[in-house]
């Protein structure tokens, strides 16, 4: 997704390609954002996040699968995106936005995992 600065109170908006390939039937899609944790203080920030998708279609089928419109994330995953039906291939860009806490952080270099699973 990216790296880079990003200064506290505000707001960090990077994409991710995700591709389904399925032949079994519908699929469910799930996110989660682990707390970021900072590299020398070993200080957790749990920012507040979002994950929007737009609405797709399976080639195969023209099965839709629906918008996600900033579903909130946090360490438990989410369902994010569902559809399907047997043969579907799609694709989609995700937006994530992280809003970084303006208070009760310290000096250090933060980072956190973003997981996106398909089954």
């Amino acid at each position: 997704m990216g790296q880079g600065p990003i200064q506290p109170g505000s707001q960090w908006s990077g994409t991710i390609g995700v591709s389904v390939v399925n032949v079994l039937g519908p699929w469910t899609s799930t996110v989660s954002l682990s707390p970021f944790r900072g590299e020398r203080t070993n200080k957790t920030v749990q920012p507040v996040a979002y994950y929007s998708a737009p609405e797709t279609n399976c080639t195969l089928l023209l099965a839709k699968s629906p918008a996600v419109n900033k579903k909130p994330l946090g360490p438990t995953a989410v369902d994010a995106k569902a559809g399907g039906g047997v043969a579907c291939l799609t694709s989609w860009t995700a937006t994530v936005d992280i809003f970084v806490p303006d208070t009760d952080l310290l000096a250090d270099t933060y980072s956190a995992t973003l997981t996106h699973s398909i089954y």
